[in-house]
């Protein structure tokens, strides 16, 4: 956090949101257990398995911006090292400056005519 602000750049920090990319719920009972559900054929959800979040000895780091995908800035689990502060604050910017057009925030009128000059752009199947 210190490492961003020490560029005088305004941010939103968002901690333990949930697990990332799996539709799932919080156990009532438990703060830090949460159930993976799975979509069955019936289009009702079921659990699918209870995962304990956050895991320990994880800190991961995303970075997002609208009509952009989330990208992930660093992983401790993958890399298994502690994360350094700079380099991580370092990569961060180079993915929005190289990947997400730069800082500004873009207009919602904007934001539909960039989506559909990227679905136009896409190549065919």
């Amino acid at each position: 956090k210190s490492q961003v602000q020490a560029r005088n750049f305004t941010f939103k920090l968002s901690v333990n949101p949930g697990p990332p990319d799996v539709k799932s719920r919080r156990v009532p009972y438990s703060e830090f257990l949460w159930v993976a559900l799975e979509q069955g054929s019936d289009g009702k959800w079921y659990n699918k398995e209870t995962v304990l979040y956050p895991r320990v000895g994880a800190f991961e780091v995303y970075v997002s911006k609208p009509s952009f995908p989330r990208q992930l800035v660093f992983s401790k689990l993958a890399s298994k090292k502690w994360p350094n502060p700079g380099h991580v604050v370092d990569t961060l910017f180079q993915i929005v400056e190289d990947q997400f057009d730069g800082w500004e925030v873009i207009p919602n009128h904007q934001l539909q005519k960039i989506a559909e000059e990227r679905v136009g752009n896409a190549p065919q199947l």
